[in-house]
């Protein structure tokens, strides 16, 4: 095989089958994205407004091998150096759903990913994900799924964001910097436990900064028609302060200077999405785990990252805790116009790099998957219904070898109203399944059933039991 990923640890399979559930709850889609290094698992949902990615490195599975020798051109990606080269697919998300629902049984012993992409390959074994599990009682598991070669378009919006925080100074005090990031690391328990007090009813999330203070708002707009209230209004808001974060960039400003303000809104559905995802492998760690060697507690890191900009501009969280796993999630921030409206600012600077692309499917070389078919040798039958088939054309001596004396008998085609017929009488004729005899003939009573009296009793049969007496 030229792609071949095992996972064995108990915790990875974990991880591995919570990352499918929750890519599958944007999209109908998931990208798969292979190199020499790591595999990465994306998706965006219909509107493009959020994009999901989790990288699984090297070091997270037990056996990972790569070969991009005589790749299919399909979904292949050059690149400069070795390092960038990848091969990337679309996969039904529905499908890896049902295939990984059972992967966190503890009675699964490993699962294997499998792909072969070479020109070589036999046809049945092109644009195929081979899945594998082995079960401790030894018993294999094989599931096969179709995929679809697809460009993917690299995402900036985290090394751009990040990149720029690393290059700002740290005596910057121009927190009302257009092009200035916003950090904040905050423990995952904090959002957390703020959505659980929010109604299920509430769409929105809003990210409110007022000098010292952090507002977390989650809310429901108003919506009315012809006096009708179609939703009504909602809100729960929380406010903590900025020392409470574990780490962050809004910093007070000094004494007689602008406080610093921010508002960020974007949907809380796929934000939920996130928190479920982080504070399922938060808990993944257990006691024993949080132990060195010398038996000295080692800080649980439960916290992420938020790196966003300007109302309008994509807010990133990242989490980071895990040395073969890193999980991010993109959302598109709704747009203050007017902020945008009372500032100068370029949107060109603003927007560059920051646009959310789904995976473009790619089209297979048909004429060579064509060509490396096995021929058939059963000819298609023409269309046919429901009792009236159509006649076939018998094919001709120099095409079936037959000669047309020994296919005259059938040049009239196939009736099946005929062949009933005939079969109805033939039957008739050969088995006679009623008891009628000769005097019952003659009456103009109907027949009766056969019975073998021998070995029915006299209650039994359908007519009534003569007295002995």
């Amino acid at each position: 095989m030229a792609f071949e990923a095992e996972i064995g640890i108990s915790k990875h399979k974990l991880m591995w089958s919570k990352t499918i559930a929750s890519l599958a709850a944007i999209a109908d889609n998931i990208t798969f994205t292979i190199t020499e290094d790591y595999l990465s698992l994306s998706t965006n949902n219909i509107s493009k407004t959020t994009h999901a990615e989790i990288i699984f490195k090297k070091g997270f599975f037990s056996k990972y091998s790569v070969d991009f020798k005589n790749i299919l051109p399909e979904g292949y990606t050059k690149g400069d150096d070795k390092a960038e080269l990848s091969y990337s697919f679309l996969v039904n998300s529905r499908h890896l759903t049902t295939v990984f629902k059972g992967l966190d049984s503890n009675s699964m012993k490993y699962a294997c990913i499998r792909i072969n992409w070479s020109q070589d390959a036999p046809v049945n074994l092109k644009y195929k994900l081979f899945i594998e599990m082995k079960t401790k009682k030894l018993i294999v598991k094989k599931f096969q799924t179709s995929y679809t070669p697809a460009t993917k378009h690299n995402m900036k919006v985290a090394s751009a964001y990040k990149l720029a925080l690393y290059g700002q100074k740290d005596d910057d005090d121009d927190a009302h910097d257009p092009n200035r990031i916003n950090h904040i690391v905050i423990d995952q328990v904090i959002p957390k436990q703020f959505l659980e007090m929010v109604p299920a009813a509430a769409e929105d999330f809003k990210v409110d900064i007022k000098a010292d203070r952090l507002v977390f708002c989650g809310y429901t707009k108003l919506i009315m028609k012809d006096r009708d209230y179609l939703k009504q209004p909602m809100s729960v808001s929380v406010t903590i302060s900025l020392d409470e974060l574990t780490d962050t960039n809004l910093g007070q400003q000094p004494t007689g200077e602008k406080p610093v303000t921010r508002l960020i809104n974007f949907g809380m559905r796929d934000f939920k999405n996130f928190l479920n995802l982080v504070g399922f492998f938060n808990s993944l760690s257990s006691y024993s785990e949080q132990l060195d060697e010398d038996f000295v507690t080692v800080a649980h890191n439960d916290y992420f990252h938020i790196f966003f900009r300007n109302p309008g501009d994509p807010i990133l969280f990242d989490l980071q805790n895990n040395p073969n796993v890193e999980v991010q999630y993109i959302q598109i921030t709704a747009e203050d116009k007017a902020e945008m409206s009372s500032t100068e600012v370029s949107v060109d600077a603003l927007r560059k790099d920051l646009v959310i692309e789904a995976s473009v499917p790619l089209k297979v070389n048909k004429e060579a998957f064509e060509a490396s078919r096995t021929p058939s040798f059963i000819k298609p039958v023409g269309r046919t219904t429901f009792g009236k088939p159509v006649i076939a054309r018998i094919p001709t001596t120099s095409e079936s070898g037959v000669s047309e004396d020994q296919s005259q008998g059938f040049d009239a085609g196939i009736t099946y109203d005929q062949e009933s017929d005939q079969q109805e009488a033939k039957r008739g004729d050969e088995t006679d399944y009623s008891d009628a005899t000769e005097e019952d003939e003659e009456s103009e009573e109907p027949p009766r059933k056969r019975i073998l009296i021998d070995e029915l009793g006299p209650t039994q049969l359908t007519n009534k039991a003569k007295s002995i007496f």
